[in-house]
């Protein structure tokens, strides 16, 4: 037949998440921060320099760099938690 049959005597664990501890991990749910977190940087940075162009370009690319460094972290605690190489994150 070869099938392996489980042992069911042990015991799950499950945790309560009251909903909000996985979307601490992730951008969805902290749009409203993140949307006053870019217009404070917008405005500090056209307040600096006064022109609101280069204001914009700052903003972008300090938004891309957040982005890149919160989805290295995110990888490399998924594959920390989950026993599983980052190479095979997809």
């Amino acid at each position: 037949m070869d099938t392996e049959f489980l042992d069911a005597s042990e015991k799950g664990y499950f945790y309560n998440d009251n909903g909000h501890s996985f979307d601490q991990c992730l951008f969805y749910g902290n749009e409203m921060t993140l949307l006053l977190f870019d217009t404070l940087l917008f405005c500090i940075v056209d307040l600096i320099a006064k022109n609101f162009v280069l204001a914009g370009i700052i903003t972008y690319i300090i938004i891309e760099i957040v982005a890149l460094i919160r989805d290295h972290g995110g990888r490399k605690n998924l594959a920390k938690k989950t026993l599983v190489d980052e190479r095979f994150l997809i």
